[in-house]
């Protein structure tokens, strides 16, 4: 048994993609250390928005990103942005014995685009027509901004989706004006 799992962990870092290696290298090294780490940055040559996901056994331990770019390049982005997934404050911290079951996700985001603003008519209609699995959303109102992933569990349903976002940002579209952005994301796991 330990020796099929040796070979799947194998496996699984062979193939598992640059973005998704340096978040786990930086989660790693900053848990076991408590500082940011002092290894030379590979160069990816892009910039992007960034969220790192972090979970042990299947158990979200933090979520941290940015919408759009906030750093030269695109591995500093995911330095950064691992390191604050590490200490996000919704979650107990990482345990240096839990590192074996570390699981990250590097989720790019592409250019999230207006999809409908809340004086139009028929909402509901037009948030059908998202894909929650495929595409995230933005909702925006005068002071408050909400994000939501694509592919999160337990959303199964655009308008779920959307109540959700709604909830994570406290933003009540009976007395606040609001518009909706959707994205896409090049997810890496690993």
């Amino acid at each position: 048994m330990m020796v099929l799992w040796l070979k799947r962990s194998l496996k699984e870092l062979k193939i598992m993609s640059k973005e998704a290696k340096l978040a786990k290298r930086v989660a790693k090294e900053y848990i076991e250390k408590g500082k940011k780490p002092d290894f030379e940055l590979p160069l990816f040559k892009r910039k992007a928005g960034v969220f790192i996901t972090l979970k042990i056994s299947e158990k979200l331990k933090g979520c941290i990103g940015t919408v759009s770019p906030t750093k030269d390049d695109l591995a500093e982005e995911i330095l950064e942005n691992t390191i604050s997934a590490c200490k996000d404050p919704r979650f107990s911290p990482i345990k240096k014995e839990e590192l074996d079951y570390l699981k990250v996700e590097v989720s790019i985001l592409k250019e999230p685009t207006l999809f409908l603003k809340s004086n139009e008519k028929d909402i509901l209609e037009k948030i059908e027509k998202i894909n929650p699995k495929e595409e995230g959303i933005i909702v925006k109102s005068e002071r408050k901004t909400s994000l939501l992933l694509p592919g999160l569990e337990g959303i199964e349903s655009p308008r779920a989706q959307f109540i959700a976002a709604l909830e994570k940002g406290g933003i009540d579209i009976k007395e606040e004006s609001f518009s909706l952005y959707k994205f896409k994301v090049e997810k890496h796991e690993g």
